[in-house]
């Protein structure tokens, strides 16, 4: 009878304040092990209560609360107190640190196992809940549990016709979503379907549509859900809503018409509509009182659609399966090619002088080389093709596996790095992923066109993406700062450990942060490499000849300009620096035109030390730091 009238005293805030000072937490903790149901009953639910205040969260977990709640959510004997566990450990689940906690005593199991149509609707929606709170912020945890299988169970319950426990079951898996491993499962367990079904219903509440198109917009990264959301009919759905000024809807359905458009046969669908004028309005700001985000959503979205296509019918898997075919056949003609090489130089090494050549044979070995030529060039394609893909595969990992779990994780109370450091480190990786994927794509269709002898040109494509290669300017000026702010953030434990367990994971491959970070500074270069590679190879008659020339000369020119600005950059911050550095007024140090050379020690007659910055047209000279450990302005000579 105690522990039930501790029950009803822990639902009054005061009260319940009061009894976590009298210490009644152990009591109640040890009263789960009751062999008296009733007891276990009215302690649950006194801690259930107890958990709505966060004070008390870390007593209960001292008292060692979490380990007989999970033992409950497996042996209660009775679902009323497999329910009041269930509500006790979703308050508690609210504290990040329970969270690792209920992990380490193996509680997502049991936590999923009550989520099934055999468990009551109400115990369901309360697991729902718990699993929507354990996985806002910690990524790690999302995978776990969609390894337990709780993706499953979840999808299953938005079949729900209780409205509560969809909206729980949505809001988990907007959280699961976000892991990268978990994309397959979802559409796999058929989520995509089920998701459309609840954005279209008008009898749904708007907050769980709102919720369905939150998870459709994480999940539509995915090629596979990109393509299920298409043939379902999804897209008029999603352009109608896009459509909507004022809707709650629309900033979401923007940025799910952003990622649609990474498919090349969507994209091409979506520019035949009135989207693209509609999201130029928004953008331009002639649409009255557009909020921000969703001006800025637009704009990305804008860029994408924009961006040129190459028709094809084929998917994802089959073009990558074309290429590999190509690739193939590739490299067995050029096996086959050396053994004849090699057959050809033992005879030609025999002692008997060969007979002069014909014209015929000439013609013939005219040919031979046409042929090698035209070869030579497959082969650059294929190059080309076959490291692009590596760079997407390494940009998906930079963005899915490091970016999107440290941005969930910074809303939280306790982030592993905060948002600005994650903005300064990352800059627009996930931009620079989107436009390559849909690259990749494109090449992808170009090389099968080479295959049929529809076309084996490729200049032409290069020089229509050139323009989006300037994007890189404020990733490549950024870069110098993401790599100070990187090595300044390693320095805490919690990022530390972050990286330390990514670069364990397979997808990284025992690659850490800065060798993905550094990968889009090299990307240009390497264009140029390979493309001067297809112009040697390239026959002064061949169509692709002026266009393979001018993309060059253009990639070059936005290789120098990034480079400028890169320069420029950096000579900035160098003079912001010694601008921090110096005690004194150099106000007017950093202006257009002036350019950091060098610094130094400097003794001057009468064996006085001196610290000068010099700039193409300025010296600062300066006393060496004092206590202030700040260089004492002395003379500015221009």
């Amino acid at each position: 009878m105690a522990a039930y009238g501790l029950s009803a005293m822990a639902i009054d805030g005061k009260l319940n304040e009061i009894l976590c000072t009298l210490g009644v937490i152990p009591e109640l903790v040890r009263l789960l092990s009751s062999p008296v149901v009733f007891v276990q009953e009215q302690a649950v639910t006194t801690l259930a209560n107890l958990a709505l205040r966060e004070q008390n969260l870390d007593v209960i977990q001292a008292s060692g609360g979490v380990p007989p709640l999970v033992a409950l959510l497996v042996g209660a004997q009775s679902d009323n107190l497999k329910m009041k566990a269930v509500w006790a450990i979703c308050n508690l689940l609210t504290n990040e640190e329970i969270q690792d906690a209920y992990v380490q005593a193996n509680g997502l199991a049991p936590l999923i196992s009550l989520i099934t149509p055999s468990i009551r609707t109400d115990i369901q929606c309360r697991a729902a809940w718990a699993l929507a709170n354990i996985t806002q912020f910690n990524d790690f945890i999302r995978q776990d549990i969609g390894e337990h299988g709780g993706v499953q169970a979840l999808t299953a319950l938005l079949q729900s016709p209780d409205p509560e426990a969809k909206e729980q079951a949505l809001k988990a898996l907007i959280n699961l979503g976000l892991n990268y491993n978990n994309e397959d499962r979802l559409f796999e367990a058929g989520v995509v379907p089920v998701l459309l079904e609840l954005i279209r219903s008008p009898t749904v509440s708007a907050e769980l549509r709102r919720l369905a198109i939150m998870c459709l917009v994480n999940l539509s990264q995915n090629e596979k859900v990109r393509m299920a959301v298409s043939k379902l009919g999804g897209l008029n759905l999603i352009v109608t809503l896009a459509s909507t000024p004022g809707s709650i809807f629309q900033e979401d359905a923007i940025k799910l018409i952003t990622n649609m458009a990474v498919n090349g046969k969507i994209r091409r669908a979506l520019q035949q509509g009135p989207l693209s004028t509609l999201l130029q309005h928004l953008v331009d700001g002639t649409v009255p009182d557009m909020p921000q985000a969703v001006k800025e959503a637009a704009t990305i979205a804008l860029n994408n659609l924009s961006f040129p296509v190459e028709d094809s019918e084929l998917g994802e898997a089959d073009r990558q399966s074309a290429i590999d075919d190509i690739l193939s056949a590739a490299q067995e003609q050029e096996a086959a090619e050396n053994a004849q090489a090699e057959a050809e130089g033992e005879s030609a090494a025999a002692p008997d002088a060969a007979p002069a050549s014909t014209p015929d044979q000439e013609q013939a070995e005219d040919e031979v080389q046409v042929k090698k030529r035209k070869l030579r060039r497959m082969r650059i394609a294929l190059e080309i093709v076959t490291t692009e893909r590596s760079y997407v595969a390494a940009l998906v990992v930079l963005v899915k596996k490091f970016l999107n779990p440290l941005r969930s994780a910074a809303k939280s109370s306790k982030p592993i790095i905060k948002e600005d450091q994650i903005k300064q480190i990352f800059s627009i990786s996930d931009v620079i992923l989107g436009y390559h994927q849909m690259f990749l794509e494109s090449l992808e269709v170009r090389l099968m066109k080479w295959k049929t002898e529809e076309s084996d040109s490729i200049g032409d494509f290069f020089l229509q993406m050139t323009d989006f290669l300037r994007d890189y300017t404020s990733y490549i000026n950024n870069y110098s700062d993401a790599i100070n702010t990187l090595t300044e953030c390693k320095r805490k434990p919690a990022f530390a450990q972050f990286l330390s367990l990514l670069v364990a994971s397979p997808e990284c491959k025992n690659m850490d942060l800065s060798s993905f970070l550094i990968q889009p500074i090299q990307r240009i270069p390497r264009y140029i490499l390979l493309l001067s590679d297809m112009l040697r190879n390239t026959p002064p008659d061949h169509p692709d000849l002026q266009a393979l020339q001018a993309a060059i000369k253009k990639i070059e020119q936005i290789a120098t300009f990034l480079n400028e600005n890169a320069r420029q950059e950096i000579n900035k911050t160098k003079l912001g620096q010694i601008q921090k550095a110096i005690e004194g007024d150099v106000s007017d140090l950093i202006k257009a035109g002036r350019l950091f050379l060098r610094e130094g020690r400097v003794t001057l007659p009468g064996n006085r030390a001196r610290f000068f910055f010099l700039c193409n047209n300025l010296l600062i000279i300066t006393k060496l730091p004092s206590k202030s450990n700040k260089y004492a302005l002395e003379k500015k000579i221009p």
